[in-house]
């Protein structure tokens, strides 16, 4: 088959699609047109009415520059761009559920690789085509409207260029959890669990520690690291930035690292979706999740987040007795729902019980070596060869901080925290621990 000849394959595909999507292509045309242009003129409309100082005072074009770039409509983009992104990624690759549709793709003339690079681009440049489509509407309208154009276009492209990227990663996962599940509803737990996973493992496990160790920060400036892994919640942490910005400046840089993130992550997702659609057997439709090693990863991902939460809800509620309870038994009821859904049998709600009690002693461990600080982690410190700096937090909120470099000031800070530290007259947890005593 000569190269011409597959891209006109390629190309009777797209066609075949924009005739068969044509629905999608009008949603995605419709929801951007109500988020951009029609909100920013019903904007626009609603300043003019209501006083025509901001035409005589030349007020407008600033007002239109903050709601466009600054809040409301572009903050919607984001948000937009991610949901119609899930739709098309869901969409374009939910005929894998069904062996009648598996079978009419996989008999067309055409390799898997072409058809999934072919559907894949089809459902990503959709909602990406009609946001640059909207963006460039904005910003028409604003520039009609008196708005500098150094200023509007610069920060267009800036948000144009980050909606690509969340909208990719976005969009490349919910590919991916399709070509690793095969039944809607479980496409649905495994978008959700790809999206939400990590992120959500990290903040429980960070949040379990803080319960048992005294001497944790719990959520420090490192917590962020997490967050391009998830971009609802690093859209949430990078538009609060917002606000600390000049008023000239709409858009807090991403940062090169978040960016080089998203890109590596976006790549990483797209490949495994590819290889794993070549590989995965047309026989799979219908299934729960296509390779059996992964779900006991996700049973244990999903007991594991469920134990944390249910066991610091209980303690903060009722205590440690009802904590414990919580550890063990709401693990067992997400084992149990988990092996309905795989097997689509109420009658298999009992299957691998062996796995679900290796969890709970795992799990019942762990929570052990905390309560008993095996780590370490409240009493530990390093040796004063190896501490060149000391700073000291003053306040509730560490609102002064001082800082210590001589040695002699270093050693008796030393002290008093080894003092602290090994008679433990720091605060414990009280809904654990007895000791309740503070430092005077």
């Amino acid at each position: 088959m000569t190269l011409k000849h597959s891209f006109t394959k390629v190309g009777k595909l797209f066609a075949h699609d924009c005739k068969y999507y044509w629905w999608l292509i009008l949603l995605n045309f419709l929801v951007f047109l109500f988020t951009g242009p029609v909100a920013l003129l019903m904007y626009i409309s609603s300043r003019t009415q209501r006083n025509s100082y901001y035409y005589e005072n030349e007020q407008l074009a600033k007002f239109i520059a903050n709601f466009l770039l600054s809040g409301g409509t572009m903050m919607f983009f984001y948000l937009v761009a991610m949901l119609m992104a899930t739709i098309m990624g869901f969409v374009m690759f939910a005929y894998l559920h069904n062996k009648r549709q598996i079978n009419f793709y996989h008999s067309l003339p055409i390799s898997r690789s072409k058809l999934f690079t072919q559907r894949y681009l089809f459902g990503l440049l959709v909602p990406v085509i009609m946001v640059w489509l909207m963006l460039l509407l904005d910003t028409i309208i604003a520039l009609t409207n008196g708005v500098a154009a150094n200023i509007i276009i610069k920060e267009i492209f800036y948000h144009g260029g980050r909606i690509f990227l969340f909208c990719w990663l976005t969009y490349s996962v919910a590919v991916l959890a399709g070509q690793l599940t095969g039944t809607v509803l479980t496409h649905l737990c495994m978008m959700t669990l790809l999206y939400f996973g990590p992120l959500a493992v990290y903040l429980c496990s960070i949040s379990f520690f803080n319960v048992f160790n005294a001497t944790m920060v719990a959520f420090g400036a490192e917590g962020t690291n997490m967050f391009p892994f998830s971009t609802l919640t690093y859209l949430i942490y990078y538009w609060e930035g917002i606000s600390q910005t000049p008023s000239l400046n709409y858009l807090p840089p991403m940062g090169l690292k978040a960016i080089v993130v998203f890109l590596l992550l976006s790549l990483l997702t797209t490949a495994v979706a590819h290889v794993v659609y070549q590989k995965r057997p047309s026989e799979s439709a219908g299934l729960s999740v296509v390779y059996r090693p992964l779900e006991l990863i996700i049973k244990w991902v999903v007991m594991y987040i469920v134990a944390t939460v249910s066991s610091m809800v209980f303690l903060d509620g009722v205590g440690k007795g009802f904590a414990l309870f919580a550890l063990i038994v709401f693990p067992i009821l997400t084992h149990m729902c988990a092996e309905i859904i795989f097997r689509k049998d109420f009658k298999a709600i009992l299957n691998h019980w062996q796995g679900c009690l290796l969890f709970l002693a795992v799990m019942l461990i762990y929570t052990g070596t905390l309560y008993a600080d095996v780590y370490h982690y409240d009493s530990y410190l390093p040796g004063k060869e190896k501490v060149a700096n000391v700073s000291l937090e003053i306040g509730y909120s560490g609102d002064e901080k001082i800082s210590f470099t001589d040695q002699a000031e270093i050693e008796a800070v030393l002290a008093l925290v080894e003092k602290i530290t090994t008679d433990q007259l720091y605060t414990k947890n009280y809904r654990l621990y007895d000791n309740n005593t503070s430092v005077n």
